[in-house]
């Protein structure tokens, strides 16, 4: 069974806090601004954010 890393857990929370603070950037960019240090896809960060919805 595939489990997500503990890494993991803190990139969601990174999305969402990003997706919170910055309502009007799409997942395009978010995921722009998180290449700094982060890896995850443009998918990622738009399912995330539509949880939040």
């Amino acid at each position: 069974m595939w489990r997500p890393s503990e890494g993991a857990f803190g990139a969601e929370a990174l999305v969402r806090d990003v997706s919170i603070a910055s309502p009007l950037w799409g997942a395009q960019r978010i995921c722009g601004e998180l290449k700094l240090g982060i890896d995850v896809g443009q998918t990622t960060v738009a399912m995330i954010s539509f949880r939040l919805l």
